[in-house]
Order: structure tokens, then sequence, then C-alpha cells
């Protein structure tokens, strides 16, 4: 099996260089991530040069230092860097939950939603643990699941491991309530600058993968690239069944079109 192994934290994070080592044990892993912090980036893409360089990750696997987004690391991977066929990409170990609305902030689901449109499964893997000498039962977990999961079909795999004791694996949906979010604000001799601060102090969404987390569950969440809203479509075809079309033909008149 190839890995293809990101992140949005940079390649020199302690999460990654973890999660580099484990991963040997279930294939060829190739490492492609930022070569600086790009948390909360979402899917954006560098639209200008992008400059890469092969740095040595751990010993015996050496991996591309990119300057660019989570997704320019993943799309120039498989599209370029990599000459072997990727099975499955990896983003994480991310220094941080990555969960309910969170996840269309993050850099670390964007790396796995980019290989999901090349049909390549993905799983986006982070924590509340920022402890580097923590990460290691984090990452057995992340091991242990992967093993029960592989393989996986097409798809993005969103997982949050919390802190120890670890009480159990949930699958569940993703909550859509709005975490508490405030600015502070903060004047100094340069200037004034505000600086966010979010908070999850409102009720989640029951039976969601905020919920379980905050229970000490490990949460899995499955993820789709289609975000059209089915349900809607019926209603909006009717609605533009009724509607009349005007096609402008000159300046002064138009014709109505049935």
């Amino acid at each position: 099996m190839n890995i293809l192994l990101t992140n949005d934290d940079g390649i020199s994070a302690n999460g990654l260089t973890m999660l580099c080592e484990r991963l040997s044990e279930l294939g060829n892993v190739f490492v492609a991530a930022p070569r600086e912090h790009m948390s909360a980036a979402g899917h954006g893409l560098s639209l200008g040069p992008i400059d890469v360089e092969q740095v040595e990750v751990i010993p015996g696997v050496t991996g591309f230092s990119i300057n660019g987004t989570p997704a320019d690391c993943v799309k120039l991977a498989i599209l370029e860097l990599v000459d072997e066929p990727i099975d499955l990409v990896v983003s994480g170990l991310n220094n941080g939950t990555n969960l309910g609305v969170n996840i269309w902030y993050s850099g670390t689901v964007a790396a796995a939603r980019e290989a999901c449109f090349y049909g390549i499964p993905a799983v986006a893997l982070s924590t509340q643990i920022h402890n580097p000498a923590k990460l290691k039962p984090v990452c057995n977990h992340a091991l242990h699941l992967l093993k029960k999961l592989l393989p996986l079909e097409a798809g993005i795999y969103n997982i949050n491991i919390p802190h120890e004791p670890v009480l159990g694996m949930k699958v569940l949906p993703q909550s859509t309530v709005n975490f508490h979010e405030a600015y502070k604000r903060v004047e100094t001799a340069n200037g004034l600058y505000y600086q966010v601060v979010m908070k999850n102090e409102q009720p989640q969404m029951p039976r969601s993968d905020v919920e379980a987390f905050e229970e000490g569950y490990i949460t899995i969440t499955p993820l789709t690239i289609n975000q059209t809203s089915s349900g809607e479509i019926s209603k909006l075809e009717k609605r533009i069944n009724t509607v009349k079309i005007y096609r402008q033909v000159n300046v002064t008149a138009e014709i109505e079109i049935e």
C-alpha cells in the first residue's frame, strides 16, 4: 500500500513525524506537507509559483516541503511529485480537534477532501493533545483504528481522538451548531488589532461528533464532497417551472418566453 501523509501544521510538526513512523507498518509512506503552519487555511490553493524542497522527515523517509497550502500539497504529490499510485491519503496528526463546523475551516480536512477529488480514500486525524510526550497513545489509537477500517472506499473519514482514558469509538454525523465566537480587541503601541476567540459554550447537536468527543469517545465522521442539497432540488424545480423568463432582443423591446 502506498500512503501519502500530509497535514496543515507543517512538515516539521511532531504529530506528522510520529504518525509517519507508525504508518510505515501499513505500507510505503510518502510525505508532502506545508513548509509553514497552515491551520485554518481551509481549501485554499496557491495561484502563484510553489517552491518544493526535499527534506528528511524520519530516517529512511524523504518528504516534500512545500511552500503552499495543504490542498496544494496533496494535488502536487498526486499529479507531479510521487511516481507511485497513491492508495490512501492520511492528513494529520493535527494539533487540535476538527469537529462540527470547524471542519469547514480545517486545512487538515481540506487535504483529505482534495484526495477525494481524485477518487482516493482519505483520513483526517486530529487530537486535542498538544504535549508531544503524550502523542504516542494517540498514534497507537490511530494505527489500531486504521487497521480496522482498511480497506476504505473512496471518501473522507474525519477522526478525532480525545485525551485518555478513551471510552470507545463512535461513528456519528458532524454537528452543525456554530461555536461561540467573539473577537478580542487589543490596543498596542503599534495600533489596534483583533484576535478571534472561540469557545464551545453552546449546546451541541445530540448524537453528533462534538457531543461524543466531549464524553471521551474517538469520533469517526464520514464526509462527502457532494454539497448538493438533494431535498431542495424538487422544490426549486417546481418554482423554476412557474417562472417566466424574459430575453432582451433590443434596448427597447422584450419578448416573453413561456
